[in-house]
């Protein structure tokens, strides 16, 4: 069970939950391909970074995940997402449904870095909301407080629209926002049946999207590292289509592949290979695959050779210098 949240978990009891930085684009895309789970969104980001979208969690609920929004960004994709199987829950998701809140930087606030631990540093306007309701006071102070953009909405702030009314709102705040995180983690550990869900079309546009926005094991996304990426999949299709046309490797020639591989990772002892492998999560049969597919990409050059006695390589390395614009030397 994982939990996107920020300054809304100041001071929960968090024990028994995978515990996620505030989701921004590409975040549960990137854990939905690491198996099914139950995901609970609660925090994300608004201006830093891109929001996570709503493909993404479509993608999630396809994938046999269990999707439930609250809190903050959360409640805004439960309101969104409800008709295509996001559980919603808490007062904030609801409000957003029956169009009690409009604006999506009702849920908004300043925060401080993870390392400070998401200290608050302005006040959202649900909460606001959710003291002027128990406390029956005026409507119109909501009003006010909204005119306040929403990162400039302290304490001193408020006060300075509505005056000591402020101090009394303060007094008896009242962190919806915090109730609605609690009430979805209580709802998660209630078992749900599975629900029919009719997919939607995830085409495999849609999935060259996602693969564009999820993280690696370095954490950085794909977009990051786009020309890393064109030349893995130019070495996968190449070995594929070579395999294809019939070219193929011998063990011999694979294992030789394998300890330049590891001649390359600067590695030359089984003791620091275990290691390794233990590290990055690569299994043998990976590694043995890798190989395999590198044997037989140099295979395909030497009977590319051979049949052309090496003069139509010379041709295409000129050509495609002179096209590709690189300069060797």
């Amino acid at each position: 069970m994982k939990i996107f949240i920020g300054p809304t978990g100041r001071g929960l009891d968090l024990s028994g939950l995978t515990v996620l930085p505030p989701a921004q684009q590409g975040d549960i895309a990137t854990e939905v391909l690491k198996g099914p789970d139950t995901l609970i969104l609660i925090d994300g980001y608004f201006t830093q970074h891109l929001a996570p979208w709503h493909k993404e969690i479509l993608f999630a609920i396809e994938k046999g995940c269990r999707v439930i929004g609250a809190g903050s960004l959360g409640a805004l994709r439960a309101a969104e997402c409800k008709r295509y199987g996001m559980e919603s829950v808490g007062v904030i998701a609801k409000w957003y449904e029956d169009y009690t809140c409009l604006d999506d930087s009702e849920v908004a606030l300043a925060h401080s870095c993870a390392e400070d631990g998401y200290v608050p540093l302005s006040i959202p306007l649900v909460n606001i909301r959710a003291t002027v309701k128990a406390l029956g006071e005026d409507p119109s102070i909501i009003k006010a407080c909204a005119g306040i953009f929403f990162m400039e909405r302290s304490w001193q702030k408020i006060k300075s629209v509505i005056g000591v009314k402020a101090d009394v709102l303060k007094e008896n705040y009242v962190d919806q926002k915090q109730l609605d995180a609690i009430a979805a983690i209580e709802a998660a550990k209630v078992a749900r049946e599975d629900r029919p869900y009719d997919k939607s079309d995830c085409s495999v546009f849609l999935t060259a999207l996602l693969a564009a926005d999820v993280t690696g094991k370095d954490g950085k996304r794909l977009w990051e590292t786009a020309r890393l990426r064109e030349e893995a999949t130019d070495s996968w299709l190449f070995a594929e289509f070579a395999t294809a046309l019939g070219v193929g490797a011998t063990p011999q020639q694979v294992e030789a592949c394998s300890s330049k591989m590891w001649d390359n990772l600067g590695i030359h002892s089984e003791e620091a290979a275990m290691k390794w492998q233990a590290e990055t999560g690569t299994t043998d049969e990976t590694w043995n695959s890798f190989a395999f597919k590198e044997a037989v990409k140099q295979n395909a050059r030497n009977w590319f050779n051979a049949i052309t006695s090496g003069a139509e390589a010379i041709y295409i390395t000129n050509q495609y210098q002179l096209l590709k614009g690189k300069s060797y030397g």
